[in-house]
């Protein structure tokens, strides 16, 4: 059979091969891991956005209310003082101050509820792409895992190659 430094080869070869399978099955679980770890962290800053998304609603009804509540006030405000001059709330004065009072708090209520609904759709849209991008993470993990599956196969089909040849020209087979 074979001499020393044969069978030695032979071995450090089988070794070579096992070693390069190791390491392409051991690279596409951690290109894995590292994916579904990036995917974890988007989908937690896409949960996040969704919160804030939330709180953006939120922060509308309450503004719309702020709004409302400020009118109210102004309008008693404004017919207090005008039943302390002795006018009649009735009057075209009384309503035509209440008039301006009603549009001008009216206009600026929708600007700034306005503003909090397209920041919470803006938000809303950052955690539809925080997703997104968590999903296509999720994917790629699992062709990391089948490239370093391939791969390993390759190396084992290419080892066994050598390992035969090497076997043959030692005088083994």
């Amino acid at each position: 059979m074979g001499d020393p430094v044969s069978t030695g080869i032979l071995a450090l070869n089988a070794a070579g091969t096992g070693a390069g399978i190791f390491s392409a099955l051991a690279g596409g679980q951690q290109s894995k891991v590292n994916a579904q770890l990036e995917a974890g962290r988007a989908r937690m800053q896409a949960e996040r956005l969704k919160v804030a998304a939330e709180a953006a609603k939120v922060r509308g009804i309450q503004v719309d209310t702020a709004f409302r509540e400020d009118l109210n006030q102004s309008l008693q405000n404004l017919y207090a003082i005008r039943a302390a001059q002795g006018a009649s709330v009735d009057s075209p004065t009384s309503r035509a101050l209440g008039e301006r009072a009603r549009v001008t708090n009216d206009r600026a209520r929708r600007v700034a509820v306005s503003n909090e609904r397209l920041r919470a759709m803006g938000i809303e849209n950052e955690a539809a792409v925080a997703e997104g991008d968590a999903m296509a993470l999720l994917r790629a993990s699992r062709r990391y895992r089948t490239a370093s599956l391939i791969s390993a196969a390759g190396q084992a089909i290419s080892g066994a190659g050598s390992f035969l040849r090497a076997g043959q020209t030692a005088g083994y087979w």
